[in-house]
């Protein structure tokens, strides 16, 4: 019997509860930031100050921990890789919680989940090019076909109707 242990709940049932805080977490790895209630960021919290520490660690164990409860390899990567080495220095409290107000709809109380510490994380780069849309690429056969070879095939189709 433990007493005095408080557990913070969400009420949507105990598999979806795994999956919301799983979905948060993982965003606040990839963005650094993460805008949510305060009963979620007081979950959540806890649970990244948890996974820090293993990977602070870095052992094997430790990895298999986290790919336990994030369950993906790109966000543990960038933990690993970018957000410890700026971290090392600190034993707990590597976030912090701000409060922003009160959401207009239902009125929760919201707040701004971010790192203690400045860390920098490299955003993907988004590849923009007005010759070729998605639906060119949902047409492909093979969708991880480069955007030139897309644009390419779009203008041979254009100069086939022209031709007709």
């Amino acid at each position: 019997m433990y007493k005095g242990v408080k557990k913070i709940k969400i009420k949507k049932g105990k598999d979806s509860n795994r999956s919301i805080v799983r979905k948060l977490i993982v965003n606040f790895i990839l963005r650094g930031k993460i805008t949510t209630t305060l009963k979620r960021a007081k979950i959540i919290q806890s649970q990244i100050d948890r996974l820090v520490h293993y990977a602070i660690r870095n052992s094997e164990s430790d990895k298999n921990q986290l790919l336990k409860k994030l369950n993906d390899k790109n966000s543990i990567s960038k933990l690993i890789n970018q957000a410890v080495p700026v971290l090392k220095a600190r034993s707990s409290g590597f976030t912090r919680i701000k409060k922003m107000g009160y959401r207009l709809g239902d009125g929760a109380n919201m707040v701004l989940l971010e790192w203690v510490e400045k860390v920098e994380l490299e955003r993907p780069k988004k590849v923009t090019d007005k010759k070729a849309t998605g639906k060119d690429i949902k047409k492909l056969d093979n969708p991880i076909e480069p955007v030139e070879k897309v644009a390419e095939k779009k203008q041979e189709k254009n100069e086939r109707e022209q031709t007709k």
